[in-house]
């Protein structure tokens, strides 16, 4: 439902596709499902932080922070210094990893892409998670939006 300030046409609510770039209220959104993704149990932000070092960054693992606390604010400063297509990469190596990274399956990679896509179609990013499929299509060559 549109906010009252866009129902008054006070605020423009035309939607753009966000194809060369992230707003602030996408990237705040991908940023919210990842750490609710790692929320309910403190080992699972140091698995995030261990697997975005090994895997992500590359960098050496002794160097993340001793506790969970210092963990999840190692890999959230990270993500909001990424460029708009590393947050892409980043959450796509997370949905794929997920498994691996917390050590069970409580969420497929399905769901999680169903999830995702929920929050970009939201947003108006102009990617989405081809389920079933390789990620990240764009929307427009696929003449998924128009």
């Amino acid at each position: 439902m549109k906010r009252f300030s866009e129902r008054l046409g006070i605020v423009d609510s035309t939607p753009f596709l966000q194809m060369d770039g992230m707003s602030d209220a996408l990237r705040n959104s991908l940023w919210n499902c990842l750490h609710s993704l790692f929320e309910t149990d403190i080992a699972y932000r140091v698995k995030l932080a261990k697997w975005t070092a090994v895997h992500f960054r590359k960098v050496p693992v002794d160097e993340l922070p001793p506790n969970d606390y210092g963990c999840h604010a190692w890999v959230k400063k990270y993500f909001f210094g990424l460029r708009w297509y590393q947050v892409y990469d980043l959450t796509e190596v997370v949905v794929n990893n997920y498994t691996k990274i917390v050590g069970h399956s409580r969420h497929d990679r399905q769901k999680l892409e169903l999830v995702f896509n929920y929050i970009l179609e939201q947003e108006h990013a102009g990617y989405r998670f081809i389920v079933f499929r390789t990620p990240w299509k764009p929307l427009k060559s696929r003449g998924l939006w128009s």
